[in-house]
């Protein structure tokens, strides 16, 4: 049995533009999911420092904020194989918040 970690934070660290996109349904270059709370991405692919920096700025092509580039890069640094978007989550204070819900 394989247990993986996630790391779970707050919408707030998503901007108006980066939930457009994962509410989309384009062919982005990290794989994700909306629930009723919020959004789940893979960060499986941020995990490898070798291949970070490429996934980053293809994150940064496709349109994502500096702000969820900065939580994508957080999971994948902690070995984190999914990263929680929840509306009920803490902000963590480490990483930008992008404003989304009005939290500023």
């Amino acid at each position: 049995m394989n247990i993986l970690r996630f790391l779970d934070i707050s919408t707030a660290h998503l901007t108006n533009g980066d939930v457009e996109l994962l509410d989309s349904g384009d062919d982005l270059p990290i794989d994700n999911m909306a629930y009723e709370h919020g959004w789940i991405v893979s960060t499986a692919t941020l995990m490898d420092e070798e291949t970070r920096d490429e996934v980053a700025t293809e994150l940064r092509t496709a349109g994502f904020s500096e702000a969820f580039i900065a939580a994508a890069i957080a999971a994948g640094r902690n070995e984190c194989w999914l990263l929680r978007f929840e509306a009920d989550a803490d902000v963590e204070e480490s990483l930008p918040v992008g404003g989304y819900g009005g939290i500023e």
